[in-house]
């Protein structure tokens, strides 16, 4: 059984907004999954679901960022220029997907520094 093409739409993404909440912040980080470890194309793909007016979808978007690039190594570091923006947000949904993100990116990298970007686990408004 095949599905219908949707191309007479014009949405690329239409697929991924036939979900509830959670559906689509699983189907958004899938794009991570497909395009695993391609951090160049991976990014580009994803982007356009990070400023998404949905919750939803930019934090799966945002996790999908941490599985693209998880075990890379890259002077750049575009996951955490990426995802430190989104630590920080008002939204719980936007921000637990970017600590994910982070996560999933670091994991096992055992790096011993810590990044210079201030303390990632304290709010803005802090003291």
């Amino acid at each position: 059984m095949t599905v219908p093409s949707e191309s007479s739409s014009g949405s690329s993404g239409s697929w991924l907004f036939k979900n509830k909440e959670h559906g689509k912040t699983s189907a958004a980080a899938s794009l991570g999954m497909i395009l695993l470890w391609d951090v160049d194309s991976g990014l580009a793909q994803i982007d356009k679901y990070l400023h998404s007016n949905d919750n939803h979808v930019a934090a799966g978007a945002l996790l999908g960022v941490g599985i693209v690039n998880c075990g890379i190594k890259n002077d750049c570091d575009p996951a955490l220029a990426l995802l430190v923006e989104f630590v920080h947000k008002e939204d719980t949904v936007s921000r637990i997907g970017a600590i994910l993100g982070l996560g999933i990116v670091y994991a096992g990298s055992q790096k011993d520094e810590n990044p210079s970007y201030g303390d990632l686990g304290r709010s803005k408004n802090a003291s």
